[in-house]
C-alpha cells in the first residue's frame, strides 16, 4: 500500500514542479468579475471588473453591462478608480443596454472624485449620458437602495463626530442638485442636512 501511494505521489510532485508559478506580470494582468446584478426584466446584467493598476498601485474596478442572451460586454465606466455596488434603477426596461428604446438608470459607488460617493448614469436609446455625482458626503456611503419610483436613493453612512461613529440613514434625489436629508437624528444636533 505504501508503494502505491509513493507511486502516485512522485508524478504529482513532478507535475507541480513543472508548472510555471504565477509571475508579477500575471498579477498585474489579473481581472476579476464581482457584484453581478440582473435588471428587473432579466434581459441584462451589470457587473464590476476589478484589476490591479500598476500606475497607481491600487485595485481598481469599472462597470460593464452584457445581455443575458449573450453578446459583447459594454463598458459603462472607465478609469483608474474603484467603482462598486452597481444597482439598476426601477426604470430599467428590457434592452436597457445596446438597442434600448427607453430610459434606464444605473447607480453605483465610486471614488473617482477622490472620496467614495454615489454616481448615476442614465441610458436612453442605447446612448449613455454622462455619469452624475449625486452625493457629496464627508463620510463614504456604506450601502444604498433605489426608491420604488426611481426618484430617490436611501443610503447608509457612518458619520463621525463626538468621538464615536454611528451609522445614519439618508435620502437623496436620484439626480442633481446634490443634497441629502438625514432620516435618522444625529445626536446633539438639530440640523438634519448633510
Amino acid at each position: 500500500m505504501r508503494f502505491a501511494a509513493l507511486a502516485l505521489l512522485i508524478p504529482t510532485i513532478s507535475w507541480c514542479a513543472a508548472r510555471q508559478p504565477l509571475s508579477i506580470e500575471d498579477w498585474w494582468a489579473w481581472r476579476q468579475v464581482a457584484s453581478p446584478r440582473i435588471n428587473a426584466d432579466g434581459t441584462d446584467a451589470v457587473y464590476v471588473e476589478t484589476w490591479n493598476d500598476r500606475a497607481t498601485d491600487r485595485v481598481c474596478g469599472n462597470l460593464w453591462t452584457v445581455s443575458i442572451a449573450g453578446g459583447t460586454p459594454r463598458r459603462v465606466t472607465e478609469g483608474p478608480w474603484r467603482d462598486s455596488s452597481p444597482r439598476w434603477g426601477p426604470d430599467a426596461p428590457s434592452g436597457a443596454t445596446p438597442g434600448a428604446t427607453s430610459g434606464a438608470s444605473l447607480a453605483w459607488i465610486s471614488d473617482r472624485s477622490g472620496t467614495p460617493q454615489i454616481w448615476v448614469r442614465r441610458m436612453v436609446n442605447s446612448m449613455m449620458a454622462a455619469a452624475e455625482k449625486i452625493t457629496d458626503l464627508a463620510d463614504p456611503p456604506l450601502a444604498f437602495a433605489w426608491s420604488p419610483d426611481g426618484k430617490s436613493l436611501a443610503l447608509t453612512v457612518r458619520v463621525r463626530g463626538g468621538g464615536a461613529a454611528r451609522a445614519h440613514l439618508f435620502v437623496v434625489p436620484s439626480s442633481p442638485p446634490i443634497g441629502a436629508a438625514s432620516v435618522t437624528e444625529r445626536p446633539g444636533t438639530a440640523n438634519n442636512s448633510a
